[in-house]
């Protein structure tokens, strides 16, 4: 079984206060300056990927002509650009290729796994406002039809004043049974609405558990935790526990190389998020109580005992 890691993708993004920097106002007071800025954007934008480097592969006669080539823009703007980074100490040209000295303050990253929860938090977010805009249009419906009813009734007294009281008495009760009618319409609701939610969750988990690559470090799986789990406490980095590994952290240590040596067949990494999802969602109470209950320090480690305990009675059933 080949183990992925989850990928992670990078983006530039412009740190604050860049255009008040006495370097960026040098390079926009040059000739071509505002043309140069954007070239330099997507020069660390070509290498976000490479730490900052660009590598010189000798199919031109420079490494200006080379990145004019992967950014497509002209070769002698790009070189003059480079010339201005250059004398601003922004990039170091040299004959293996060229490094840009900013880079790391431009770019930015984030796990495809915690792009994925956003994307379903902002799906779910939709759908309740969908809901609730539904549900308020049916409240308002139901409002118009209650009035037109007591506007009848009330005709109906004026026409009729030797029977005022028994009218009185019979629009109390009518209002008292739709009274009764909305609440238990609304406690429907309330019911099919959490159906729903729950139902949503369980395709979610499911989807999830469709895959079946395995994580392949301890780190990986406490990133995993973290981002997955976090209304539970959070857990100490992975180097600070196996710092304490024989003392307060003994238990979680020894727990997590159980849960990642275990085969025939592993753990996978969507066993650990369907866990993770539960265990800080529809089971969050019972894994706090449970935690507390046998003094462990964080939530984690409750849940790899209960995915190494699942695991247990599985291959004795």
């Amino acid at each position: 079984m080949e183990n992925k890691k989850d990928p992670r993708y990078n983006w530039i993004h412009i740190p604050e206060n860049y255009f008040d920097r006495v370097k960026t106002k040098i390079i926009r007071s040059t000739e071509n300056g505002n043309t140069k800025i954007v070239l330099y954007f997507k020069m660390l934008d070509a290498v976000k990927n490479t730490d900052g480097f660009f590598l010189f592969q000798h199919a031109t006669q420079s490494v200006s002509e080379e990145i004019a080539i992967q950014i497509n823009e002209d070769a002698e703007l790009v070189k003059a650009t480079l010339d201005t980074l250059s004398n601003l100490e922004l990039a170091e040209i040299s004959e293996d290729g060229c490094y840009f000295d900013e880079s790391e303050q431009f770019v930015g990253t984030i796990l495809e796994s915690t792009l994925r929860v956003q994307e379903w938090r902002a799906k779910e977010k939709a759908r309740k406002i969908r809901e609730a805009k539904q549900n308020e249009t049916h409240c308002n419906d139901t409002k118009q039809t209650n009035v037109a009813s007591e506007t009848n009734s009330n005709n109906t007294k004026q026409g009729n004043v030797t029977n005022e009281t028994e009218c009185n008495n019979s629009m109390l009760q009518e209002k008292q049974t739709k009274v009764t009618s909305e609440t238990e319409c609304n406690t429907e609701k309330e019911r099919e609405k959490e159906k729903e939610e729950e139902k949503e969750i369980d395709k979610e988990i499911n989807n999830n558990c469709a895959e079946s690559d395995c994580p392949q470090d301890a780190e990986e799986v406490i990133e995993m935790y973290h981002t997955y789990c976090p209304a539970l406490t959070k857990a100490p980095e992975f180097e600070e526990i196996i710092n304490c590994s024989d003392g307060k952290y003994k238990g979680l240590y020894e727990k997590l190389n159980n849960v990642i040596a275990i085969n025939n067949p592993a753990v996978t990494t969507n066993e650990f998020k369907t866990v993770f999802i539960n265990g800080n969602g529809q089971f969050k109470e019972a894994v706090t109580k449970g935690t507390k209950k046998k003094g462990y320090l964080c939530e984690l480690e409750f849940l790899l005992e209960s995915i190494a305990n699942s695991r247990k009675k599985k291959a004795t059933a």
